[in-house]
């Protein structure tokens, strides 16, 4: 396709190729071992919130409800923070 640039005024020759939507339609934006990890990170995060509800006492006050249940949950949060910023391996 040939067309003139107005702020030149020189013809200029530019080559427009079909899209190709296979290329970068089909990439997906984390692989394989990066969703493993979001949901082991899911899974944790559950895991620490059912820890902290298992608590026996009075307004969540144990050990379980204000220690160990939250470690857990923050534990999952930053598994999710590596898996999104991990780079896949075939790159």
């Amino acid at each position: 396709m040939i067309y003139i640039n107005p702020l030149d005024g020189f013809l200029t020759c530019l080559t427009i190729r079909p899209f190709n939507h296979s290329t970068y339609m089909n990439k997906l934006p984390f692989g394989r071992a990066n969703y493993t990890l979001m949901v082991i990170g899911v899974v944790i995060i559950l895991l620490g919130f059912i820890v902290m509800s298992l608590d026996t006492e009075e307004f969540g006050f144990g050990a379980l409800g204000l220690t160990i249940g939250p470690l857990i949950v923050m534990g999952g949060f930053i598994l999710e923070f590596f898996a999104i910023l991990r780079r896949p391996t075939n790159q």
